[in-house]
């Protein structure tokens, strides 16, 4: 690996996923190359065979089968490895957790089989929702939505694992959320960045020099201007307090630049694998000097390395402050702050009021999102390529704007028009 390169595998290689060393590693014994053996002879031999030719197929001895669905069990269980992200996984590990600890302290069974014990399930609704508080916190009960999304969890670990479908017998329990959540009331909606507070935030940061500011302005680039997500610049932490794998975070030893653009690739995403988003120096992107500040923020990481011959090249984070990543609580502190000086300091300039709207990590893709296609006449393909959607939730996040949509409309009757002379 060069200094300013990354890997010609990394890039242009692979198009399965990779394998994280927690998930297990299929092997295949002695048994199962002599089923494979056996299935294959037989499958061929039995081209347009009867009923008969079928039955008269001699079964494996005992052991060998006993071996053999061992091995399969586990096989089953490495391919639902990948039907589900690592972050739902990590969801239903941690709503299956608190359900059976639950049932545990009180000594009620964990498998709801029936209407006759499904108030269990009730139970632990409503304990979650109104008198659960976090280990060291002081706020009692989830919201109703999360509730809403933990029962789920535990019904569907019930319905794969015991073949039980509490839905189909159980009709208080969704009432049980469905009060939750009203309780909870309606969410703020999240805020959409606008273009002018990105620009006071960027200008504010700039302004303080220090290096926490300067590194959350420049990751704030890659997410308003890149459309990235918060874990995949930042170090992120899992609801239950434990630390994040940061598996998709962006690291130094994953970007390059050269005389025309700054190329970030991460290996993992929330979609996919080998996503490679560059950033050009001639294009529209270089007038906010977003990759100028890239290839700059690549040179001090180099000169780090240099000045600390401790810290392992393939695991410094791209943003970074003395080695250390930049985390998601520094971006949402500064977020609510500087949404906050901004509304207060320029109320002629349309930054929108942060007491009306949830200002969280979101707020920045989808802001720049919006801001692309109000300003710089992209196009919908676009932003969904940068953006790596795969999905409609697209739309949710870029919704268009009206100045966007006069403009669309106009262009559409001027074409209308001059066609039809």
């Amino acid at each position: 690996m060069s200094a300013t390169g990354v890997g010609v595998v990394g890039l242009l290689g692979g198009g399965g996923v990779d394998i994280g060393d927690d998930v297990m590693d299929l092997s295949r014994s002695a048994e199962m190359d002599y089923f494979n053996t056996k299935m294959a002879a037989h499958c061929k031999d039995s081209v347009r065979a009867s009923d008969f030719a079928f039955a008269a197929i001699d079964g494996l001895p005992k052991n060998v089968i006993a071996t053999l669905l061992n091995e399969l069990s586990k096989g089953k269980e490495f391919a639902l490895s990948f039907a589900t992200t690592e972050g739902t996984r990590a969801g239903k590990e941690r709503a299956v957790r608190y359900w059976r600890v639950f049932c545990a302290l009180l000594r009620i069974p964990e498998v709801v089989s029936s209407f006759s014990n499904s108030y269990y399930l009730h139970y632990f609704a409503a304990y979650m929702g109104l008198v659960w508080r976090k280990y060291g916190g002081d706020q009692f009960g989830l919201a109703g939505a999360t509730v809403e999304q933990m029962i789920s969890q535990v019904v569907k670990w019930l319905e794969l694992r015991f073949g039980v479908s509490v839905r189909s017998f159980d009709k208080v329990l969704s009432e049980v959320c469905k009060g939750l959540k009203r309780r909870s009331g309606a969410g703020l909606g999240v805020m959409m960045l606008p273009v002018e507070t990105y620009v006071f935030i960027q200008k504010t940061l700039l302004g303080r020099g220090d290096p926490l500011s300067l590194c959350l302005a420049d990751s704030q680039k890659m997410r308003f201007l890149g459309l990235r997500r918060i874990s995949e610049t930042s170090s992120t932490n899992r609801h239950d307090g434990g630390a994040g794998r940061d598996a998709r975070l962006l690291l130094h030893d994953n970007c390059y630049h050269n005389a025309v653009e700054f190329a970030p690739y991460w290996p993992k995403t929330k979609n996919g694998v080998n996503l490679l988003r560059p950033f050009p120096l001639d294009d529209e992107l270089g007038v906010f000097g977003c990759t100028s500040c890239f290839i700059a923020r690549f040179k001090a990481n180099e000169q780090f390395l240099l000045e600390h011959p401790e810290v392992d090249r393939k695991k410094l984070p791209f943003f970074h402050v003395n080695g250390a990543p930049l985390h998601r609580d520094d971006v949402e502190a500064c977020l609510s702050e500087l949404c906050a000086l901004a509304f207060k300091e320029e109320p002629s300039v349309p930054h929108l009021n942060p007491e009306l709207y949830r200002i969280n990590t979101h707020s920045e893709r989808k802001g720049g999102s919006c801001f692309y296609l109000a300003h710089c006449d992209r196009g919908e393909a676009f932003v969904r390529w940068l953006g790596d959607w795969k999905s409609l939730s697209f739309f949710v996040y870029a919704r268009v704007t009206q100045k966007y949509r006069l403009a669309m409309s106009s262009k559409a009757s001027g074409v209308l028009s001059a066609m039809f002379k």
